[in-house]
């Protein structure tokens, strides 16, 4: 790439990156990354769609009371449009390099000869097998959102994903070179100052297992499941408590061994604060997900030195290395299955601290978002 005359980073994405609940807050992580990274001499721009998306909300409603009930913005005329209105944004800003995030459906059609790295979680192509409401799309919307895909990585003149689930897919389902991709593990979306002031290290007792479940999908989440590998430890003696953050049906809530805290917000200092303190006293994150494309909330619990318990599915063994920064199970492990590779670390002390500095370093070592603000810049020979 040129370096001349490059003095700004535009960042691209379909959704306000301010606000640090979009995206599970990954924009705005990327954001402020590859703002203190540029610093006053490479000032970042961010555009986004969020005007353009309330439009499109707006539209879908109106085609939901007449019957029809895809989703706009996943249309070719969407992304069209998309591409039109940033295009004429772009030719008002500085020149420089583009940063799209998830924004696969405003690349494709965007008129400018600025370099673009592209960043996303997952391949429409790997999230259509993974994901059953994807399945389930039209075959005409079907076929035009992969279209959109594959324009986007074409265009990219580089990419970067998080997990070797979306690499592969990116060069199996659309032929990708592999010199253009490039493999970083997320950070945490919780900012590191937050994390220091709540971190302690672990230490574990065979009498007390404090679990936390954290999400707003109980279903696909597997908070049912998490529910019966609960039930299987207590089978064995352990004295169990099960912390839940997000959703939860009313009869779990009810149960004497689960503490219901409900949603939190992390842009509340008070509900982070909640969120961060659920992490301190948690020995494990319990997931049994049935679908993810990564698992930030995994980085979260590596960062307070919780070893993640999940399924290995999508891009999660990225994620999550069985035995090193938490445990993994097929996704037809049985509750017993779970217990069976659980129990060794709560009768173990010496394992599970072991285990537990082993995430505490993984996030510490890799898991930062600095890591992809140095990358970009490295791409786009930024200094």
């Amino acid at each position: 790439m040129k370096t001349s005359n490059q003095n700004c980073i535009v960042f691209l994405s379909a959704h306000k990156a301010t606000n640090i609940l979009n995206w599970s807050g990954t924009l705005n992580s990327l954001l402020r990354s590859l703002e203190a990274r540029g610093g006053a001499t490479m000032p970042v721009v961010a555009l986004d769609g969020a005007w353009l998306s309330t439009m499109a909300k707006q539209i879908n409603r109106a085609l939901f009371f007449l019957g029809v009930t895809f989703d706009c913005q996943l249309t070719t005329l969407y992304a069209f449009l998309a591409g039109l209105f940033t295009s004429a944004r772009l030719a008002f800003l500085p020149s420089g390099p583009i940063v799209a995030v998830a924004a696969s459906n405003y690349v494709p059609f965007l008129i400018t000869r600025r370099p673009i790295v592209y960043i996303s979680d997952a391949t429409f192509a790997a999230a259509a097998k993974l994901y059953p409401e994807m399945k389930s799309l039209p075959r005409w919307l079907f076929r035009q959102c992969d279209h959109h895909e594959a324009l986007t990585l074409r265009r990219a003149t580089y990419i970067i994903l998080p997990s070797k689930w979306a690499a592969d897919s990116a060069k199996a389902d659309y032929g990708i070179a592999p010199e253009k991709i490039f493999e970083l593990p997320f950070g945490a979306n919780i900012t590191k100052d937050v994390v220091e002031a709540h971190y302690t290290p672990k230490r574990i007792d065979s009498r007390d297992v404090q679990l936390l479940f954290a999400s707003a999908d109980w279903s696909r989440k597997g908070g049912e499941k998490a529910i019966d590998v609960c039930r299987a430890l207590q089978s064995f003696g352990a004295d169990v408590h099960l912390t839940v953050i997000g959703r939860a049906p009313e009869h779990i809530r009810e149960l004497d061994f689960v503490d219901f805290k409900g949603f939190l917000r992390k842009d509340d200092p008070e509900e982070l604060a909640q969120i961060c303190d659920a992490f301190q006293k948690a020995h494990f994150l319990l997931l049994p997900t049935q679908a993810d494309a990564y698992g930030i909330v995994f980085v979260e619990a590596q960062a307070f030195a919780v070893p993640p318990i999940a399924h290995e599915v999508g891009g999660t063994s990225s994620a999550i290395e069985h035995g090193a920064t938490g445990l993994l199970f097929p996704l037809a492990a049985s509750p017993a299955q779970f217990v069976e590779g659980i129990l060794p670390y709560v009768q173990s002390p010496a394992m599970y601290e072991q285990l537990s500095r082993s995430c505490r370093a993984w996030y510490l070592e890799s898991a930062q978002w600095s890591r992809w603000s140095d990358l970009v810049f490295r791409l786009c020979r930024l200094g």
